[in-house]
This record gives structure tokens, C-alpha cells and sequence, in this order.
């Protein structure tokens, strides 16, 4: 039995013969349109490099959509980073502020009042991420652990919340 190698098209007709159906695989991983219109451009890119390596072992249409894949995962895990870089950041300007004079000891606690009553508003889980995150300090795999919640849930969640918190005290001034 003899393999057959799949010869690839030219690599300028990928946009006309696959453009339109790597763009609705992009999309179904991720809403966002232009996002997903980047991604699928990074895709014929990294196709038009690893060209010389196509075997012809799967369709082209296949193999495209391999390399889309793995774009969607570079993505978010990309995404995932840059998330807590930013938290590690938030944390770090936190800590840098902990020495407060008399005044700011003052409201300082006047502020965790106002903060315990808007976070009895969240929902039972969120109020609980946020405080064992911002209050007492937990490291994020350990309240992920404790709470049987996955990483990206739980930056769902305090995202959400922090979100929230800031609308109910723009309410409330």
C-alpha cells in the first residue's frame, strides 16, 4: 500500500480557499473578531514557514487548522501571563502602601468598613476569592485548590468582582 503525499496549494490562494472557514474555527475559540482575524493571519504566516516541513500527510486544510490551534493556545496562555504580571503588580503597589500615618490608619479602616459591606452585595464565591486574594493574602493556587475552582475561573472572578466593588463605590462616592 502506497501513501499518497498531498502536494500544497499555492500559498497566495490560502486566503480565498481557507481564510473564511480558519476565521470561523478562530471564532469559535475566541469571540473576538479581530483577534481571531490576527490570529488567522499569524496562521498563514507560520504556514508559509513551515512550509518546506509540510508532508502531505493530512489535507492542507488540516494542517492549517493545526497550526491555527496551537496559535489559540499561545494566545491564552499569553493572555494567562500577562494576567498575572498584572496581579503581581496590583499586589506589589498594595504592599508598598502598608505604612499609613494615624490619619490613613483612620481611613484606612473607614475604607475595609465600606469594602466588607460592598462585598457582602457579590455573590458567595466571588466575596470569598476576593477576600482570601486581597485581604488575606492566599496565593492563587491554594484558593483555587481550597475552593475547587481552575486558574482562568478564578481571574474570571476577580476580575468581576474587582469590576463590581468599583461600580458599587462609584455609586456610593
Amino acid at each position: 500500500m502506497q501513501l499518497t503525499t498531498i502536494i500544497p496549494a499555492d500559498p497566495k490562494q490560502w486566503a480565498g480557499k481557507y481564510g473564511g472557514y480558519l476565521q470561523k474555527v478562530a471564532l469559535s475559540k475566541i469571540s473576538d473578531h479581530n483577534i481571531a482575524r490576527d490570529l488567522v493571519q499569524d496562521t498563514f504566516l507560520a504556514g508559509l514557514e513551515q512550509l518546506p516541513n509540510f508532508k502531505g500527510n493530512s489535507s492542507e486544510r488540516t494542517w492549517l487548522t493545526g497550526i491555527l490551534l496551537h496559535k489559540v493556545c499561545d494566545f491564552y496562555r499569553k493572555r494567562s501571563l500577562e494576567k498575572a504580571k498584572e496581579s503581581h503588580i496590583v499586589n506589589a503597589q498594595i504592599n508598598q502602601q502598608a505604612r499609613f500615618s494615624n490619619e490613613e490608619l483612620f481611613i484606612q479602616k473607614e475604607f475595609l468598613t465600606m469594602l466588607t459591606l460592598k462585598l457582602r452585595k457579590l455573590p458567595h464565591l466571588w466575596s470569598t476569592v476576593f477576600k482570601m486574594k486581597y485581604l488575606e493574602e492566599a496565593p492563587t493556587d491554594q484558593i483555587c485548590l481550597k475552593l475547587g475552582i481552575t486558574s482562568s475561573n478564578f481571574w474570571t472572578i476577580t476580575h468581576r468582582s474587582k469590576l463590581q466593588l468599583r461600580n458599587y463605590f462609584q455609586k456610593t462616592g
